[in-house]
C-alpha cells in the first residue's frame, strides 16, 4: 500500500510520520482529486470535472463560506465598474453561483451561463431554474452566434493549457464597446497542483499586453478588466 511505502521511506531516514491522511477521507472533491495523484491534465478533464460536480459533498465542502464570499467580492467589483449591461455571459459558469450574485446586481439583464461539464450545468439549472445554462466549452463559445455587453470568465484560465486561444474565443463574444472580466488566482500565492497557469499581474500583462488589461489584486486573486473598443 502507498501509505506503508511512505511510512517505510521516511523510516529509513529515522523519521516517523505520525499520520498520513487517506485521500478518500478528504471531503472537498477537488482537493481529493489531486490528493489521489491525479495529473493536472486528468484533473481538468471533462470526465473528472463531472465527477467533482456529481460528488455528494460538493455543495457542503467545496462551496464553502470562503468560496461563496469570493463570488460576492467579484460582484462588488463589477458594481464599481459603473456599467449597466443588457446581457451577461458567464463562461465556465460551474454551479452558477456567480450568476446568482450578478442577477442581484443587474436584475434587468439577460443572463446566460455556459460550461463544458454537463454535471455542472445540471447543478446550475437545479440551483437557478430561472436562469439560462448550456453545455458549451470556452473553445466553442463563438458557436453561440451572438455577443454580450459583459462576458465573465472567473477561475477558468488557470485550468487551461491553451489560455491564449481561450482569450481569443472570449473576445469574439464581447460586443464592441463591451467588457470582458476575468479572475485568476494570484500566481505568487497559488499552489494548487490542478492548475496549469500561475499568473502574476506582471506575467498576465506581458502575455496579453495588446488587450490593455486593467488588473486589481484582492484576497489572493487577480480581477482583470478588458474593454473591447468599438474598432477592435
Amino acid at each position: 500500500m502507498l501509505k506503508d511505502w511512505i511510512q517505510g521511506f521516511f523510516g529509513s531516514f529515522g523519521l516517523r510520520v505520525s499520520r498520513i491522511q487517506d485521500p478518500n477521507a478528504i471531503l472537498d472533491p477537488a482537493v481529493r482529486s489531486i490528493a489521489k495523484g491525479t495529473s493536472t491534465r486528468q484533473h481538468n478533464s471533462r470526465e473528472n470535472m463531472d465527477a467533482i460536480y456529481a460528488d455528494p459533498n460538493l455543495l457542503t465542502h467545496y462551496f464553502t463560506k470562503e468560496r461563496l464570499a469570493f463570488y460576492q467580492q467579484v460582484s462588488e467589483r463589477l458594481m464599481r465598474l459603473k456599467i449597466l449591461p443588457a446581457d451577461v455571459l458567464d463562461v465556465g459558469c460551474g454551479s452558477g453561483h456567480l450568476l446568482m450574485e450578478v442577477k442581484k446586481l443587474f436584475p434587468a439583464a439577460q443572463l446566460q451561463g455556459v460550461d463544458f461539464s454537463p454535471e455542472s450545468i445540471r447543478i446550475a439549472r437545479h440551483l437557478s431554474p430561472d436562469l439560462s445554462f448550456e453545455v458549451l466549452s470556452i473553445f466553442e463559445v463563438d458557436n453561440l452566434g451572438r455577443q454580450f455587453d459583459l462576458v465573465l470568465c472567473t477561475e477558468v484560465l488557470e485550468h487551461l493549457e491553451e489560455a491564449d486561444v481561450a482569450m481569443k474565443k472570449l473576445l469574439t463574444v464581447v460586443r464592441p464597446g463591451g467588457a470582458l472580466v476575468i479572475t485568476v488566482p494570484q500566481g505568487r500565492k497559488d499552489t494548487f497542483a490542478g492548475h496549469f497557469n500561475f499568473w502574476t499581474p506582471e506575467s498576465f500583462q506581458r502575455e496579453f499586453r495588446a488587450l490593455k488589461p486593467e488588473i486589481e489584486e484582492f484576497e489572493g486573486y487577480l480581477f482583470i478588466f478588458i474593454h473591447k473598443h468599438e474598432l477592435d
